[in-house]
């Protein structure tokens, strides 16, 4: 079993996009080929989309160059900005992107939606176990004094050192890190209002 997802999950990590992009497709066409595609979009779900995007901005801020293969690759540990309260920040407003885009389409039964949702969840699960498993290898005493310090997901807590919440990051970088994810999101939106008016 060991051996299988050995193989298995950097194939995983490495299409963890295209993943997510087949989950899209199928809530668009829901949207157009569904009895639910009559439901109203829910438009009040674009400031949480908003919100969300806003999170992925400030911690692309802080979070600087990293890998995209099928392992985590860091040139520093990044304990700063969200990062002090999330040891997995871009993971979060990934799935407060995908909740948002859910809800907004409001394309799904509330069964569909539940297990849309739990999937999504489970799939950043999986995600951040395998990225911060490289990132012990890579960074293994400071790694486990930041994980020790700061929970996987988030917490209301202040950082154990305040000063890497305001910690001041180069932003003009953001757009060029960022910029394709985040224009990702418009994307989606705009094809799932193209999508409501089709039907």
């Amino acid at each position: 079993m060991n051996r299988l997802l050995t193989g298995f999950l950097p194939v995983y990590f490495a299409a963890r996009g295209w993943i997510l992009a087949l989950l899209f497709m199928a809530l668009v066409w829901s949207r157009t080929m569904l009895s639910r595609g009559e439901a109203p979009l829910r438009w009040e779900m674009l400031f949480f989309l908003a919100v969300a995007m806003l999170l992925r901005a400030w911690a692309g801020a802080h979070l600087g160059a990293h890998g995209n293969g099928s392992k985590a690759e860091a040139p520093a540990l990044t304990t700063t900005g969200p990062y002090a309260f999330s040891r997995n920040p871009l993971y979060l407003s990934n799935i407060a992107i995908g909740t948002g885009l859910v809800f907004f389409a409001n394309a799904l039964s509330d069964e569909t939606t539940v297990a849309v949702l739990l999937f999504l969840f489970v799939h950043h699960v999986i995600l951040a176990r395998w990225e911060e498993k490289h990132l012990r290898e890579l960074w293994t005493e400071e790694y486990e004094a930041y994980a020790a310090a700061t929970p996987r997901w988030f917490s209301l807590r202040p950082p154990v050192a305040a000063e890497n919440i305001t910690e001041t990051k180069d932003w003009s970088s953001v757009l060029a890190r960022q910029g394709r994810n985040l224009l990702y999101v418009i994307v989606c939106v705009l094809i799932v209002v193209a999508a409501a008016w089709v039907k």
